[in-house]
């Protein structure tokens, strides 16, 4: 997994967004990152008229943008430094654009070779919301890196305790080890889950298998296995992540074809609408 370089950090201005910020200090810190901070803006609507003054208002909106990301972030820098005392100086890039936030985010990330996009979501969706997506479901689909939801009402305390869920595939013993790779900058306990919906499913490998390879292979790594029979993935995960008291919850993001997208919620985006953890999804 490539290291945390350079974090996106969607912003507009909301509470969520300002949970998403904390974040993004948090970890640039720990990574040694760059932020680049992106507030996208809606065009001035182009009266044939008036094409010249029309672009000066959409200068002028930029403008704004610009000076109030700056204090957003200045004033959140101090607020994070409370919690959690900072050791560098963060190196804060300011991005205005004009467009639609949903596609924009992705194509950002995608130009400025970003490695995590934090982003705030808020705790509860309305029904259109769920039907058609929110500018974070969007990007979970479209973004071509990593990405950390932020729940509104996530408490920016610590990282201690990892949720990881899994599928049982061949190639999970490398995954894990690269999220292990990725948080060691924190001292995290991870506990890796795998939901059995089936009692009669089979998998290329089991609980017990990944147990043993890390045994052998990383016994000084903080790690718990754990399967659970239920009935929906989703629900299980949330409700362990909540009951164990987890700081974040990782899935991965399985690729899907137009078709089957069109009809089948990914578990992923069902997590993210419900999850009052920050969510982790790994590209």
């Amino acid at each position: 997994m490539k290291k945390i370089d350079k974090i996106l950090v969607p912003t507009d201005f909301s509470n969520t967004a300002q949970k998403a910020c904390y974040y993004a200090l948090w970890f640039a810190d720990h990574y040694e990152a760059e932020i680049e901070m992106l507030n996208v803006i809606y065009p001035e609507a182009e009266p044939l008229d008036f094409p010249v003054m029309v672009t000066r208002m959409t200068q002028k909106k930029v403008e704004v943008s610009r000076t109030r990301m700056q204090d957003f972030v200045k004033t959140h820098l101090a607020k994070v430094q409370v919690l959690h005392p900072l050791k560098h100086d963060p190196k804060i890039e300011y991005d205005v654009e004009v467009g639609t936030p949903g596609r924009l985010i992705a194509d950002v990330a995608r130009r400025d070779d970003v490695d995590l996009i934090i982003m705030g979501t808020q705790g509860e969706h309305s029904r259109i919301e769920q039907i058609f997506g929110s500018v974070a479901m969007h990007s979970l689909n479209k973004a071509p890196c990593s990405l950390l939801i932020v729940p509104e009402h996530a408490q920016v305390e610590r990282l201690d305790k990892v949720v990881y869920a899994v599928d049982l595939r061949e190639a999970d013993p490398y995954h894990i080890w690269e999220l292990g790779k990725l948080l060691s900058p924190f001292n995290i306990i991870l506990r890796v889950v795998h939901v059995r919906e089936k009692p009669n499913e089979n998998h290329p490998l089991s609980i017990g298998d990944l147990m043993q390879f890390f045994q052998e292979h990383a016994p000084t790594l903080q790690i718990e296995f754990q399967e659970i029979i239920g009935k929906r993935v989703t629900d299980e995960l949330v409700e362990l992540t909540e009951n164990w008291e987890a700081d974040l919850l990782v899935m991965h993001k399985l690729e899907r074809g137009f078709l089957e997208g069109l009809f089948h919620k990914s578990r992923t985006q069902e997590a993210a609408l419900h999850a009052s953890t920050p969510l982790l999804v790994l590209k």
